[in-house]
């Protein structure tokens, strides 16, 4: 489990844990803001103004996957870097695919996108790395993640919240 020193709305994620989490079979669950729900994998962008500059999502879709974006191919974000993923999801990808975003991040590849606010406490690469980890980790597909699955931020009703809790609502499953 990845989660930030002080998550936003801990309450809802322990609740969303409780509910949706399955040990034995949740391969991937995003415990980030729901509400953020797809963009196009060629032009990924979302409501709070981030943009994939660096095109690390079509990146990801190929050399993690072998799949070839196109404007037509819609991908599900992650936010805030808060998830859940199975040993099997994190071995399954080559250990290159880790060093390249180490590198990029901050290493000798660094990525900067020329902003006040990129340096290595805060890289802008690093808000495209936090929204591609359900694209790294295989629950990216929509018909995966449902909308079933109730947000975090709003407390709004989604039909999770209408019958009895499953685990592939909010998740992928192994």
């Amino acid at each position: 489990m990845f989660v930030q020193a002080k998550p936003h709305t801990p309450e809802r994620i322990v609740g969303r844990l409780g509910a949706y989490f399955d040990p034995e079979r949740t391969g991937m669950m995003d415990l980030g803001y729901r509400e953020l729900r797809q963009c196009s994998c060629t032009d990924c962008r979302d409501e709070y103004g981030w943009t994939d500059e660096t095109n690390l999502i079509p990146e990801l879709m190929s050399e993690a996957h072998n799949v070839r974006c196109n404007e037509r191919t819609r991908v599900s974000l992650s936010y805030k870097g808060q998830f859940v993923v199975s040993a099997k999801r994190i071995r399954s990808l080559r250990r290159k695919i880790y060093e390249g975003l180490e590198s990029k991040l901050v290493g000798e590849d660094r990525i900067l996108l020329g902003q006040e606010e990129d340096s290595p406490d805060s890289p802008v690469f690093g808000y495209a790395l936090e929204r591609s980890w359900g694209v790294l980790f295989q629950c990216a597909d929509l018909t995966a993640v449902r909308d079933e699955c109730p947000g975090l931020t709003v407390p709004g009703i989604a039909m999770g919240d209408l019958r009895r809790a499953r685990p592939e609502d909010c998740g992928c499953l192994d």
